[in-house]
């Protein structure tokens, strides 16, 4: 009996670790992603890689990640991230696709791709620019660095 209240005892305490874990990364994530929301700037961005998230049984595996490319004031950029930093679909992009890019004013290489607002023609980026002006978007800290308030 000792060594099974050892045992529970050792479960609790990494289960416990795992949490505050999960939730470290969840607040860093946050944080990354704050600069990029406060004063936005936005661009057309080209999908260039997607890869579904992978689940081995019922647990998650490899999560969903993207890459793209924008170019800011004739400068082109390159990014990418991975659905524990960002929102990233679990499925449907397709490279090739484009979408609107909000980055950061300051350092326009931090940017997120927003795949709720597909971009089709410059009518499309004409339209999300001049709604988001006025209906800012904002990040939920409670849903993983989900957007809150994003009228189209």
């Amino acid at each position: 009996m000792n060594k099974n209240k050892k045992q529970r005892t050792a479960w609790v305490l990494i289960s416990i670790a795992v949490i505050i874990v999960i939730f470290l990364l969840r607040h860093f994530n946050y944080k990354e992603n704050v600069p990029i929301f406060d004063d936005p700037r936005y661009v057309i961005g080209e999908l260039t890689y997607f890869s579904d998230a992978r689940h081995i049984g019922k647990s998650p595996g490899k999560p969903s990640e993207i890459k793209y490319k924008y170019e800011v004031n004739g400068d082109s950029i390159e990014n990418g991230y991975d659905d524990r930093e960002f929102n990233v679909p679990s499925s449907g992009p397709i490279a090739g696709d484009k979408y609107l890019v909000i980055y950061q004013k300051t350092n326009p290489k931090n940017s997120r791709m927003l795949f709720d607002y597909p971009i089709k023609d410059s009518a499309d980026f004409i339209r999300y620019t001049d709604t988001l002006k006025k209906n800012p978007l904002k990040l939920d800290r409670l849903l993983y660095n989900r957007i809150i308030d994003s009228d189209k």
